[in-house]
């Protein structure tokens, strides 16, 4: 999951055959984390997911606490029922990376990662959405450009770190 005022998420796991499968992804636009919450996430998982045990890997940048109330991201995500743990980074060499490793990885003779087709935002974002912006000299920048995709990309990102992580045999805590 990626933070701010756009938040976005996507819905991921790992199954069995160590296949990296995306089910759904959630954008928004001017809404804080609680309300994206309640009024995207904890509907879309009732109806399409209900009683699936949730970990959600956020933006390490949640950990924050806001000035205005003390509370963090984190906090709100726990206090409305979830378990959640910060990605193991924030670097996008780590997680462009993590993604990489999966899309080229192989399962079984087939490709280990799987998007559902409803999933049009990370596929758009998969298809040059997400992308680093030309500089008036011609040059790259050093970062993606933020745009309507680089919201879903980045919570795509976590995930992707987590679960790379975790198939090559790194310990990851989920307290």
């Amino acid at each position: 999951m990626d933070f701010g005022l756009t938040p976005a998420c996507t819905i991921s796991q790992v199954d069995t055959f160590g296949r990296f499968l995306t089910y759904s992804d959630i954008i928004s636009d001017g809404m804080g984390t609680l309300r994206f919450v309640r009024e995207k996430l904890k509907p879309l998982l009732a109806n399409k997911f209900p009683g699936m045990p949730v970990l959600i890997i956020g933006d390490p940048a949640g950990t924050q606490r806001a000035q205005t109330d003390e509370r963090s991201v984190f906090d709100i995500l726990r206090q409305e029922g979830f378990r959640v743990i910060p990605a193991r980074s924030n670097s996008v060499v780590a997680r462009l990376s993590a993604v990489d490793s999966l899309l080229t990885r192989i399962s079984d003779g087939k490709p280990a990662m799987l998007i559902d087709p409803t999933c049009k935002n990370i596929i758009n974002a998969l298809r040059g959405g997400y992308r680093y912006k030309i500089k008036t000299t011609g040059d790259v920048d050093d970062k993606p450009e933020k745009n309507k995709y680089s919201h879903v990309a980045d919570a795509f990102q976590y995930a992707c770190l987590h679960a790379d992580g975790n198939l090559t045999g790194d310990v990851l805590s989920t307290k």
